[in-house]
């Protein structure tokens, strides 16, 4: 029988989650702006 999962785990899984997004929407921005900054004529 597989027991119900605790509210507490589906939280800090959701959490987690949120903070991957959150961590690879910062990376793109960053390496957009290196690019943008890279593309620049000096």
């Amino acid at each position: 029988m597989a027991k119900p999962i605790p509210a507490e785990v589906i939280d800090s899984v959701m959490n987690a989650e949120q903070s991957l997004q959150t961590a690879i929407a910062i990376r793109d921005k960053v390496v957009s702006a290196y690019l943008e900054i890279a593309r620049m004529p000096i």
